[in-house]
C-alpha cells in the first residue's frame, strides 16, 4: 500500500483513481479487486462483481449519477403520479444526492411481464445502481405462493445476469380488501406474506434489500374502492417509505438491508 501511495496521483477523491484523478466505474474497481485477490494467492472464481458492490450505492451517489428504476404493476404507475405533486418530485427528494429515479409501471402487470419491461429499459439506459420491484400481487390466487416464490426468485436471478453491479431490492406486495382471483381474503392474505417472507428472505441473503409497508392497512383510508389501488393517502405513506428506503440503501452499505427494520 506504501508503494501505491508513492505513484498514485496528487487528486482529492477515492483512493483508486485514474491518472487524471478520474473515478474508476464500477466494473473497473470490481476487477481491480479480483485482481489484487489474485496478486496475494487467492482463488477469485468464487467472487462475482456484487461481492465487491458494499458501499458501491454511496459512491455513485456522492459522484453524482446514481440511478433508480422502480418496476412493477400500476401500484409503481400510480405512485409516480401521486410523486409528481410532491415538493420533491419523482425523484422523491433525492436529487439532493444526486439521484435520478425511472419509473416503469404496468397495470396488471404480473411477474412474467417483467423480463419484457427490464430488457426495453436496457435497450435505453445502461444497468442502475438500484432495482426495486413492485410485482407479484396481480399473480396472488393464480399460482400458488410455492410457485409464484419460485417464479419471482428465478426472475432476480436472471436479472442479476444482466446486471451485475445492481442492488437489487423487493418492495412487498401490498394489502388488498379484493384479490384478482378469490374471494377468501384471509387465504389470499396469507400467500401474500408467505410471498413476501420468503422473497425477503432470499433477497436480502443474496446481497439485495427489503422495502416493508407496515402502516398501509387492507382498508378504506388506505385502499381505494376497488380494495387494490392505494388512496393519495396510501400512496403518500408508499412513497415516503420508498423514499426513506432508497436513502437507506444508499448512505448505508447498500446491501441485506430491510427498511424499515422489522426488529
Amino acid at each position: 500500500m506504501a508503494n501505491f501511495i508513492k505513484v498514485r496521483p496528487p487528486y482529492l477523491g477515492p483512493l483508486f483513481c485514474h491518472f487524471d484523478g478520474s473515478p474508476l466505474t464500477r466494473y473497473q474497481f470490481s476487477a481491480l479487486l479480483k485482481r489484487s485477490l489474485s496478486v496475494i494467492g487467492i482463488e477469485n472464481n468464487g467472487f462475482k462483481s456484487h461481492s465487491f458492490r458494499i458501499g458501491m450505492a454511496t459512491t455513485c451517489a456522492l459522484e453524482g449519477h446514481a440511478t433508480v428504476w422502480i418496476v412493477g404493476s400500476s401500484i409503481i404507475k400510480h405512485a409516480f403520479g401521486e410523486a409528481r405533486g410532491r415538493p420533491g418530485g419523482v425523484n422523491l427528494g433525492l436529487q439532493r444526492m444526486g439521484v435520478n429515479i425511472w419509473w416503469q409501471g404496468k397495470c396488471g402487470g404480473k411477474v412474467l411481464d417483467m423480463k419484457q419491461q427490464i430488457r426495453t429499459m436496457l435497450k435505453y439506459e445502461d444497468p442502475p445502481t438500484i432495482l426495486v420491484l413492485h410485482i407479484g400481487g396481480n399473480d396472488i390466487g393464480e399460482k400458488s405462493s410455492k410457485t409464484l416464490c419460485e417464479l419471482i426468485r428465478k426472475q432476480f436471478s436472471w436479472m442479476r445476469q444482466l446486471m451485475l453491479d445492481t442492488v437489487f431490492v423487493w418492495s412487498q406486495i401490498i394489502p388488498r380488501s379484493s384479490w384478482r382471483y378469490s374471494d377468501n381474503i384471509n387465504a389470499m392474505e396469507k400467500c401474500r406474506m408467505r410471498v413476501n417472507t420468503s422473497i425477503a428472505s432470499f433477497l436480502t441473503k443474496t446481497d439485495g434489500c427489503y422495502l416493508r409497508y407496515p402502516d398501509i392497512k387492507a382498508n378504506e383510508l388506505f385502499l381505494m374502492k376497488d380494495g387494490v389501488h392505494l388512496t393519495s393517502l396510501g400512496n403518500n405513506i408508499f412513497l415516503n417509505t420508498l423514499q426513506g428506503g432508497l436513502e437507506m440503501i444508499i448512505r448505508n452499505l447498500g446491501i441485506n438491508l430491510t427498511f424499515p427494520d422489522c426488529k
